[in-house]
């Protein structure tokens, strides 16, 4: 039981967790290879769409926590835990995340193509922030189960997560200078 569920207690939680970066670098090499941004961006929506329907169904009629309305937090040991159709509904979610990032980029003409690629290079620094910042306000806010809230809050910290991570590398760049 220790890499694999079989129950609150005896659950390894990065098992679940590693298709995550596996899927990244999945995704990254597909869209260095893609000639159409646009039909990369189109593909990312439609199956982002239709993975999250499929899965938030089969939650409902499973009665299992739907992996966007609800946090699958198990509190007596402090994680997430996240189901195979949690899993999958997680990859649609990014799916559509790709595809809102690619409209938001079409639409403002490159204007702030310069954020998505800071975030890109900066990726273990935005990590590592993120997680300070959202572990304890995951904490205080735990019990918030308005997905709207929810996304408003993830919204704000990724914000923040942002501007913390663009200064401290440009305090570590004009450090570098000095020496």
């Amino acid at each position: 039981g220790y890499f694999v569920r079989e129950g609150e207690y005896s659950y390894f939680p990065l098992v679940p967790w590693m298709i995550f970066p596996i899927m990244g670098y999945w995704v990254g090499m597909l869209y260095r290879r893609m000639d159409d941004r646009k039909r990369f961006a189109v593909l990312s929506l439609v199956v982002g769409a239709a993975t999250m329907v499929i899965c938030e169904t089969v939650l409902f009629i499973m009665g299992q926590p739907h992996a966007v309305t609800n946090t699958a937090w198990v509190g007596d040991v402090d994680y997430y835990a996240l189901s195979f159709w949690n899993v999958i509904c997680a990859c649609g979610l990014i799916c559509l995340e790709m595809a809102i990032a690619f409209g938001i980029m079409t639409l403002t003409k490159g204007e702030l193509n310069w954020i998505f690629r800071d975030m890109s290079k900066n990726v273990m620094e935005m990590f590592l922030t993120h997680w300070l910042l959202v572990s304890p306000l995951f904490l205080v806010l735990i019990h918030v189960k308005n997905i709207w809230v929810n996304m408003l809050i993830a919204a704000a910290v990724l914000v923040v997560t942002f501007l913390l991570v663009e200064l401290w590398t440009r305090k570590i760049k004009k450090r570098a200078t000095r020496i």
